[in-house]
């Protein structure tokens, strides 16, 4: 394990560090790693296929024990192409497979093992072993393989292979008729047409020659280049093609399992040196690209090489060059150019970045949108109040379709005064359909921290979306900065974060057509002179035509001080406000600068405001707008006086809500609730006022008041107004309840929809506490490191599943489609599969031909299922979902059939279908997205999956993926059944009521695991329990490969059971399952009072087990070890990360089924235990009969504990006389502990056939095959559309 965490740590050191060099190097010359750590259960073929995943396997060598013949866990491979050597090491060191951890390592001096000659001798390999390399298989005949038919080889497991052969005899077969016809065809030219033909064909010779001259004199110069810049291996016979490096390959087969903020973040360190085209000096660049041009597409390899070194992401060292290699990079590209940043990397500028040509892109390797994102930092000159003030600059006059994406900009202004200059970015100019999204920026140096320019009044189509601004100045006088600035028509602005503008949230300069939705403006730390300002006269003289403000939510400033009880406002230490929320009008920001110019045609509604304002929307010199609908929400106030810098002339109106001056403003609609004002010149010369209980509580910071200077990240501030007063916020229900199959008992399951600023941690940290206080909320439980994370509750008696999904989004509209999958953009993993049900399900009602009909038939499947038990997706049985899909294919299949044909169907079908073929509503969908597509020829995980159910959404993944071999067989059976009874149902001779027949699991089998969870606090034990019960699949899989287990059933729910203990003693004995009646009756008033007394949580879960039965002439007891997967078992559960050993407990026993606590079975169900008769000479203490299991009561040996709970693994041998014995023998249930070596001892049991139960062998002729009705065809109904 040390050599593992070794390798790994050199591999991380070499990533931070960003070397040309790598400890690979060392190993170049092999072919060869070493594999460690393999389970010795898997052969020479499973482990090629492990590691096959990054290359050819050519030669595998596996020890084995000389004696048994198994593997010794290690095992030597060699690659066909040595680059993926460097891929296994780097991917599968530490990797887990079955549970063990590989050490993968390079093999310097590999050494042949040594071979046995005729006479025993050993001798040493005379020749490469290649017993690895795959067959190839280039034709079906001897005449396939001649020459005419040679092609590329064709790897005989290659799912295309027929289809290549096919197509490779119908070439041939063309080429031959071709060449058939030709042979006669010169039969009738002249002499002088022979010659001539002859000479073209001497010209083509030598031009080809000529060609080839000039391409190796082309490529020597490539190489003395790339020499003189210190390249090295160049020209030497082992090629690396700069496509296909290691480092590519391995970010590619890591895709399936890293975030894209480190797929892609690694510097190339190919055997060529990594020599970036925008890091040439200006003379290299010149040369290569004059070589390039001079032979053009006559050197492919140069080209190759030209590509991938400008496709590497951009190095910030050094950084005295950075400016000007990253505009090299510019201006010597064209159009659709991508400059790639380094993850994780800050980028000190002394200069701008100019964009040069169309559509060229900057933007971090991998587009996260996290810190990861690479930081550009504004770092150049300034003096006496100017100097470098802009980051990145696309306002060229070639720069139309321009993305800036996916970075972080730092003004780096600190304390200084303001620089005189352009905004952090300066996009916009004479270009249209600019886009900047997912970028960070903050602290500008001068007046903006975005602004899109008007250029000639022709700047136009420009997107502004999802990006986190600010903070943006300061609020000292004539300090501010805006936060977004826009001055191009017909742009759209939405779905941003604004935090602490100063001067302007998002400013309009008229930019007529443009619509600006979703976005939210928040004041957190400093006095915001106004949030969305459409004020401006200059450039477009007023023109605010058919531009839409709608749907924005602006945060003033909220108390920072605790509330006391029934207070709703108090102090804010920063005297934060937003002094207009909204200002329409010149002369609300200008007073009469302008004279009587207004501003016209635009329209303002449906925003909110919450928080400390002077005025929420303020409307002066205007025409022709357009302001409804527009709302407060939870807690506001209107606060503020007038400032020095009012105007004596001037009358500061009191503040208000929507204050609207008639004198100045025509020909315009406004919403009813307007306070109409006498002057409203200069609005924004209000000053909050100093301190004081004036600011709202509900939605602030608290006291947590970070400096303006900060970083501006808004993930944990944001929480408390995110889930405080639920802003952005959209709650989704899904699965059972969105197709409206639900049913007394029914959960809901509740998807919530969150911006991009609320953290998983904020959904768990903060969302949970608040659901735990809410009045009638029980059972509150969050699981995080759930597949799917979930929060799980019991509102006033009703069950609720909460999930979490967090977009790519600033704020979430109320009528927002998650069927959209752009949504799915820039969100890990766990969010795409939260989101997943709601799609899914939205997606089915839409694929079934009828929807009611869909509704009923679901509802008796699912019906069926419950009552059956095995409707459970955590314990390796059909989830929700995937019941859904199944019925609503049958549904497909007979679009015309009602419900009860539809459920007979069902059965059949299901029963007969060829798993693990899989259930498709719709074909699979590949899409742009950077995100895991179900595909079984990609990815061995998905060829595991026994019953496959996709889901009809993008991307595509299997709703089954838990289904063991265990559980296919029961739930194969259970579809056997069915079918059987609807089948007698047809006929007459059976009811529907016999489907719906309570399961029989608790009198199916002789023998079961019982697995206790237990605590001493209820909360704690819905979370114990909850994990204990989410691990219960891997014992199940780990008992599937015990010898003579034919297969572990477990049951799809726990059972929960409060027991009040007055001693130590009683706590531990109810930790082990050995509840007394004494116990079991007493009340919990019973131990009021009582010193050392009170409350152990327990729920118990229950594996069946089906043994073989005997096989005929075998004599004497078997022996059945289940300690392995038992002791895995309670080690797998120990792990979770909040296990507390004094607090937490965990058993496991075997019981036999006499020994089922009264709790598992329902009133009556239980049957009597008949009296036994004696058999002539038998003991009186004989009660072996394998009818009758022992009655015995099991004893537990229990070591003291001073704690709450000490969790032991306890499994209880049960020793049975073999049926056909001819001598009875008592049996004693004993308690067994570990042995010295740690083991448990094995289990002795002698089952017999009934054991067995429905999975005992059968006659194939007794098995009657159910049926469709006559002209319906099993294979058609069983194929995919």
């Amino acid at each position: 394990m040390n050599i593992v965490k070794e390798i790994n740590r050199i591999n991380d050191a070499e990533l931070k560090l960003g070397t040309t060099a790598s400890w690979h190097d060392d190993y170049k010359d092999s072919a060869y790693i070493f594999a460690g750590g393999l389970n010795t259960e898997l052969t020479e073929g499973d482990v090629v296929t492990i590691f096959s995943q990054y290359g050819e396997i050519m030669d595998i060598n596996m020890p084995r024990d000389k004696e048994t013949g198994k593997p010794k866990g290690f095992a030597f491979l060699m690659y066909e192409d040595q680059r993926s050597t460097t891929l296994a090491v780097d991917n599968l060191n530490g990797a887990k497979v079955l549970e063990r951890t590989l050490r993968v390592d390079h093999v310097r001096n590999y050494k042949q093992p040594k071979t046995k000659g005729e006479n025993g001798e050993w001798h040493e390999a005379e020749e490469q072993s290649f017993n690895a390399k795959p067959e190839i298989i280039t034709g079906e005949n001897e005449e396939s393989e001649s020459s005419e038919s040679s092609g590329p080889e064709i790897d005989p497991e290659d799912p295309m292979r027929d289809y290549l052969l096919e197509k490779r005899r119908e070439e041939k077969a063309l080429k031959k008729k071709s060449k058939s016809k030709g042979k006669g065809k010169h039969k009738d030219e002249t002499p002088e047409e022979r010659r001539a033909r002859k000479a073209r064909k001497k010209e083509k010779k030598e031009k080809k020659e000529r060609r080839k001259a000039e391409k190796s004199e082309g490529m020597r110069e490539v190489e003395k280049l790339l020499e003189s810049l210190g390249g090295r291996d160049v020209g030497r016979g082992r090629s690396h093609s700069p496509s296909q490096t290691p480092e590519r390959r391995r970010h590619h087969s890591r895709s399936s399992r890293t975030p894209p903020s480190r797929q892609l973040g690694i510097k190339s360190t190919t055997q060529i040196r990594n020599i970036e085209a925008a890091s040439l000096p200006p003379t290299y660049t010149q040369r290569l690209t004059s070589l390039f041009h001079s032979f053009g597409k006559s050197s492919p390899h140069f080209l190759i090489i030209y590509v991938a070194k400008v496709s590497d992401c951009i190095s910030p060292d050094p950084a005295n060059t950075l400016t000007d290699r990253i505009n090299i990079a510019l201006n010597s590209s064209s159009d659709g150019y991508i400059l790639k940043l380094c993850p994780s990397t800050q980028y000190l500028l002394q200069a701008p970045i100019l964009f040069a040509f169309p559509n060229q892109e900057i933007s971090t390797v991998g587009y996260p949108t996290d810190d990861t994102r690479a930081t550009v930092v504004v770092n150049g000159p300034v003096s006496n109040g100017a100097g470098h003030t802009t980051a990145v600059d696309g306002t060229c006059t070639t720069c139309s379709g321009v993305k800036l994406r996916n970075i972080q900009i730092d003004g780096a202004r600190g304390d200084a005064s303001p620089t005189n200059g352009g905004a952090n970015i300066e996009m916009g100019g004479s270009n249209s359909g600019q886009v900047i999204e997912y970028v960070r920026s903050f602290n500008p140096r001068s007046w903006s921290c975005l602004h899109i320019s008007e250029g000639n009044l022709d700047c136009e189509g420009a997107t502004i979306q999802n990006n986190d601004i600010g903070p943006c100045g300061v609020d000292t006088f004539q300090q501010w900065a805006d936060g977004i600035s826009v001055a191009c028509q017909n742009s759209v602005v939405r779905n941003n974060m604004i935090e602490d503008p100063t001067d302007g949230g998002i400013v309009l300069f008229g930019s007529p057509g443009t619509q600006v939705y979703n976005n939210t403006i928040w004041a957190v730390n400093q006095t915001l002179l106004g949030g969305i300002n459409l004020v401006d006269y200059m450039p477009w003289n007023g023109n605010f035509s058919n531009v839409v403000v709608y749907n924005n939510t602006i945060l003033g400033g909220f108390a920072t001080d605790r509330a006391d009880a029934g207070d709703t406002k108090g102090e804010n230490k920063e005297d934060v406000i937003v002094k207009i929320g909204i200002a329409i009008g010149p002369m609300t920001w200008f007073g009469d600068r302008y004279g009587k110019n207004v501003t016209s045609g635009g329209t303002v509604k449906e925003n909110r405001f919450s928080g400390a304002f002077s005025y929420a929307i303020a409307l002066t010199s205007a025409t022709n707008f357009v302001v409804e609908n527009n709302v407060l929400f939870d807690n506001t106030s209107f606060i503020g006086s007038r400032g020095p810098n009012c105007s004596s002339d001037d009358v500061t109106p009191t503040p208000a809500a929507f204050v609207i001056d008639q004198n100045t403003v025509s020909s315009s609609t406004t919403q009813s609730d307007f306070t109409s004002i006498q002057d409203g010149n200069s609005l924004t010369c209000v000053l909050p006022p100093d301190g004081g209980d004036f600011w709202p509580y509900g939605g602030g910071t608290g006291e947590q008041a970070p400096g303006s200077g900060g970083s501006g990240s808004s993930a944990g501030r944001n929480a408390g107004i995110a889930l405080g007063i639920i802003f952005g916020i959209l709650f989704v229900a899904i699965s059972t309840w969105l197709i409206r199959v639900h049913g007394p008992g029914s959960d809901i399951d509740t998807l919530c929809v969150v911006p991009k600023h609320v953290s998983r941690e904020d959904f768990f940290e903060v969302f949970e506490p608040m659901l735990r206080d809410f009045e009638g909320a029980t059972e509150v439980a969050g699981v995080p490191e759930a597949y799917v994370p979930i929060i799980t509750a019991n509102i006033n008696g009703i069950p609720l599943d909460f999930l979490m999904a967090r977009l790519a989004l600033s704020t979430i509209p109320e009528d927002l489609s998650l069927q959209d999958d752009n949504l799915l953009r820039n969100i890990d993993e766990r969010c795409v599969r939260s989101l997943g049900g709601s799609r899914v399900a939205n997606a089915i009602l839409e694929l079934v031909p009828n929807v009611q009909v869909f509704r009923d038939s679901l509802r008796c499947i699912k019906l069926w299922a419950q009552r059956r038990a095995i409707y459970s997706n955590v314990n390796g049985f059909f989830g929700g979902v995937a019941w859904a899909m199944l019925v609503a294919r049958i549904c497909q299949l007979y679009p015309n059939a009602i419900a009860g044909a539809i459920v007979s169907r069902f059965f059949i079908i299901m029963y007969q279908w060829s798993w693990p073929q899989p259930v498709l509503l719709k074909q699979i969908e590949e899409g742009p997205l950077q995100v895991k597509v179900w595909n079984p020829k990609l990815y061995p995980s998905d060829r595991s999956h026994r019953m496959p159910i996709i889901t009809p959404t993008y991307p595509a993944m299997c709703a089954t993926h838990n289904v063991t071999a265990s559980t296919q067989m029961i739930t194969t059976e259970e579809f056997k059944r069915g079918a059987d009874i609807v089948d007698k149902v047809i006929v007459g001779s059976a009811s529907w009521s016999e489907l719906f027949t309570k399961h029989d699991f608790f009198h199916k089998y002789r023998y079961y695991l019982q697995i206790i969870a237990s605590t001493g606090n209820a909360d704690l034990q819905i979370k114990w329990s909850g994990t204990v019960e989410s691990r219960i699949r891997q014992l199940v899989m780990k008992l599937e490969y015990v010898d003579s287990l034919m297969l572990a059933h477990p049951f799809v729910k726990g059972f929960d059971q409060v027991s009040y203990c007055i001693s130590d003693e009683e706590v531990r004995a109810v930790a082990q399952g050995d509840i007394s009646e004494t116990i079991a009756k007493r009340k919990k008033e019973d131990i009021e009072g009582k010193e050392g007394a009170g409350p152990v949580y327990t729920t118990t879960f229950y594996v069946g087990l089906a043994v073989e039965p005997k096989q005929p002439g075998s004599v004497g007891p078997r022996r059945l070890d289940i300690s392995y997967p038992t002791t895995e078992f309670t080690k797998l559960v120990k792990m979770w990360e909040k296990f507390d050993e004094s607090t937490m407990g965990i058993v496991v026993r075997n019981i036999k089924s006499s020994s089922l606590p009264d709790n598992v079975f329902d009133p009556g169900e239980r049957q009597p235990k008949p009296a036994q008769k004696r058999t002539k000479g038998s003991s009186k203490s004989s009660n072996t009969s394998p009818e009758m299991p022992s009655s015995k009561r099991i004893r537990t040996l229990v070591p003291p504990s001073k704690y709450l709970i000490s969790p032991q693994l306890v499994i209880c041998d049960s020793l049975i006389r073999s049926n056909n014995s001819s001598k009875e023998q008592p049996t004693t249930p004993t308690a067994t502990t570990a042995n010295a070596n740690g083991s448990i001892p094995p289990l002795s049991v002698t089952p017999v056939v009934e054991t067995a139960g429905a999975f005992a062998p059968k006659d194939p002729a007794d098995i009657k095959s159910p049926q469709l009705p006559l002209g319906e065809n099993a294979a058609i109904a069983t194929s995919v559309q």
